[in-house]
């Protein structure tokens, strides 16, 4: 008896002392990182894991490769070295020692397990006969998907703002045809200036005068009537849209799985407090611009009806300002994105915080809470002031052009005035529609700016949606005619998220009707 103790305890350490020595071969390793797309060379990783073996040759795989990780420089790789008792084998691809020497260990298609060694040879074994083998299993950063331009498709967020709002279409209608008359009854202001310049003023002539102003009331009072409406109508939309788009994605965070949930509560509840920031957006008159721009191009051509030359002024400053929009949003767009997720960590901590007061006091633990909340609101304080700059930049850039069309637009009217092919009242009625060509211009700039934080916002929120729920949407549940008198479960595992420690391993377990079961764990 103690002989086969003391036997079993020798080839145990034999085991050991050879799976220590062992090195780690680079080609199996590159077959790793092939599996994991991980871009690496193969003379350098060759080169590597010679120095590994060199410098730390009683080393543990684990630590070996760390130092194989930091030569190659990849970032966020990490190695866990565990029993294959304890390896949760939906991991899978890994690294194995197993007779005597490394070798990748894979899940095939059939279910079974296949090795694959240096020599590329392969072979498929059960689980049973690998229950002592040692593996090295690689954790690998998780990818992020860069989007330089934000895009409508696979953002489920968006696709559920935009198809609630567009549900009913009548109110686009009923917004396009009111911003239409709108712009059309601006243009009777500048003629309104012209007739008074060109007509009234050189002759006195009151009544015209009279049948002008009382023209110019009827417009101003059907301007007034169109503007209010479509406020309304956007208003009523936005709030219907906000009602319905907030419920789905409140049902959505009450069914997600407990698992899955994002480890500080706080954060989640910011990720779905930015639908607030889109409703905004929406309720604004974000669509009275974007509609309005087209009309940008019609008061260009009224102008150069008007006045000639003068409308080669402002047709110029359109593509200057779409530039300047286009740079604008492209600086902020990364600066937004860091600026909400700092936000988000904020908000977190703060409900955090607030949830775990009497822990924190009872750990004296207040000036780690607060020593993080100093570096996270100096963070965006840094991210807004550069935000600042950036939007500051565009609006009295904006400001200048328009100013600078102005300038010119009369510098050419005067040349025109002095050629004879223009009046006075025309030049006014020019420089009056060129206000309305650089109104909706720089509007725009403006919106392109508040836009990146509405995308960063539906991000956030699609992250929130992407979230694996209890039920998948084409499960139907089942309701049974009779109370069942037992449950049963086969196959039962469990393991933490990027995690490859097999937590629960569980053939079958059957529950009776009127039974209580315990489960115990290793800590009682």
């Amino acid at each position: 008896s103690s002989g086969q103790d003391s036997s079993g305890q020798d080839s145990a350490a034999d085991f050991d002392s050879s799976f220590l020595a062992q090195p780690l071969p680079a080609k199996v390793l590159k077959s790793l990182f092939d599996r994991l797309d991980i871009s690496v060379q193969l003379g350098a990783l060759t080169q590597a894991c010679e120095q590994a073996q060199t410098s730390l040759t009683d080393a543990a795989p684990a630590k070996r490769f760390s130092f194989i990780a930091h030569t190659l420089k990849l970032q966020g790789v990490q190695a866990a070295q565990l029993r294959w008792s304890r390896f949760d084998q939906r991991r899978l691809p890994a690294l194995i020692f197993y007779q005597g020497e490394w070798q990748l260990i894979e899940q095939g298609n059939d279910g079974q397990l296949t090795l694959t060694n240096e020599a590329g040879a392969c072979s498929h074994l059960g689980e049973q006969a690998l229950e002592e083998a040692i593996v090295l299993w690689l954790r690998t950063p998780p990818k992020r998907e860069q989007s330089s331009v934000f895009s409508l498709k696979g953002n489920i967020a968006a696709r559920i703002v935009f198809t609630e709002m567009f549900k009913t279409r009548r109110w686009l209608v009923d917004i396009i045809i009111a911003t239409v008359i709108i712009n059309f009854l601006a243009v009777a202001t500048s003629i309104f200036a012209m007739q008074v310049y060109d007509r009234v003023v050189p002759t006195l002539a009151y009544a015209t005068l009279t049948t002008l102003v009382t023209g110019m009331f009827i417009v101003l009072s059907l301007d007034w009537l169109l503007k209010t409406v479509r406020a309304r109508t956007l208003d009523s939309v936005s709030c219907a849209v906000d009602k319905a788009v907030s419920q789905q994605v409140f049902d959505h965070v009450t069914h997600l799985q407990l698992d899955t949930r994002p480890r500080s509560l706080g954060t989640l509840a910011a990720q779905v407090g930015g639908l607030d920031s889109v409703r905004q957006f929406f309720s604004s008159g974000v669509v009275f611009a974007l509609v309005d721009m087209p009309f940008a191009l019609f008061f260009i051509a009224f102008i150069a009806i008007i006045g000639g030359p003068i409308g080669w002024v402002y047709l110029l400053l359109l593509p200057i300002a779409a530039i300047l929009g286009w740079v604008t949003q492209k600086r902020l767009r990364r600066l937004l994105k860091e600026q909400m997720m700092r936000s988000n960590e904020r908000q977190g901590l703060l409900v955090d915080v607030i949830q775990g007061a009497e822990s924190i006091r009872a750990s004296n633990a207040n000036w780690r809470f607060s020593t993080q909340w100093q570096e996270i609101t100096a963070t965006i304080s840094r991210y807004n002031i550069r935000q600042k700059a950036i939007s500051n930049f565009a609006t009295v850039t904006t400001g200048s052009l328009s100013t600078a069309a102005y300038v010119c637009a009369i510098v050419v009217g005067v040349g025109q005035i002095e050629a004879g092919n223009l009046t006075m009242g025309a030049l006014i009625a020019c420089s009056i529609l060129g206000g309305r060509v650089i109104a909706p211009v720089a509007q725009g700039i403006q919106y392109l700016s508040q836009w990146q934080s509405v995308a960063q916002a539906l991000d956030m929120v699609n992250q929130v949606l992407l979230l694996d729920n209890e039920r998948r949407v084409d499960q139907n549940l089942l309701l049974p005619e009779q109370t069942p008198d037992n449950l049963g479960l086969e196959g039962l595992t469990f393991s933490y998220p990027e995690s490859p420690v097999r937590q629960l391993n569980i053939d079958a377990l059957t529950f009776k009707a009127g039974e209580r079961v315990v489960l115990l764990g290793a800590v009682g």
